[in-house]
């Protein structure tokens, strides 16, 4: 966790995700104090469920209803799109790409359409950029209230019947 938040400090800093009060915030920063910072929150008991010992589901495949559920466990392979569990957990993670269990939907949502708008860059590869911009506003949706609610389906599902 402590790499991620470095790497996204480093990204605030050098402008490749761009975010006038974190930018701001980063550039005041020294390396020593990104590193400082990172080792603080990606250490905080309170943060982010931990990105190891998250079980990985078992039964979810590319016939699953729930776009959600369907593109964290399976993903879309017509579209070029590999499930997000590859890099976001709960059973992979990858330097850089943080789990996004517990993430806020907003946050999650506003984050998504900044890579698929390609406002945001800090993605090796262009990987999320390439993902983002295939992936429909109705998907970007599911998966933010499906990473918000935890990964729980259940929790998904209800908030997803909600009128």
């Amino acid at each position: 966790m402590a790499a991620t938040i470095f790497k996204q400090l480093d990204d605030f800093r050098a402008g490749k995700r761009p975010s006038g009060v974190m930018n701001a915030i980063a550039a005041a920063l020294t390396v020593q104090d990104s590193a400082n910072v990172a080792a603080y929150f990606g250490g905080r008991a309170n943060g982010l469920a931990p990105a190891r010992g998250e079980p990985l589901r078992g039964g979810h495949t590319l016939r699953e209803g729930d776009p959600a559920i369907r593109l964290v466990f399976a993903g879309d392979p017509e579209r070029g799109i590999p499930p997000c569990t590859a890099c976001h957990g709960p059973s992979a993670i990858k330097l850089g790409a943080p789990s996004l269990m517990r993430q806020r939907p907003a946050y999650i949502e506003r984050e998504l359409a900044a890579f698929a708008e390609g406002m945001r860059q800090n993605d090796i590869n262009e990987q999320m950029r390439s993902i983002a911009s295939q992936s429909t506003p109705v998907e970007s949706h599911a998966l933010a209230e499906f990473y918000g609610a935890g990964g729980d389906s259940a929790a998904h599902s209800s908030q997803r019947e909600r009128p």
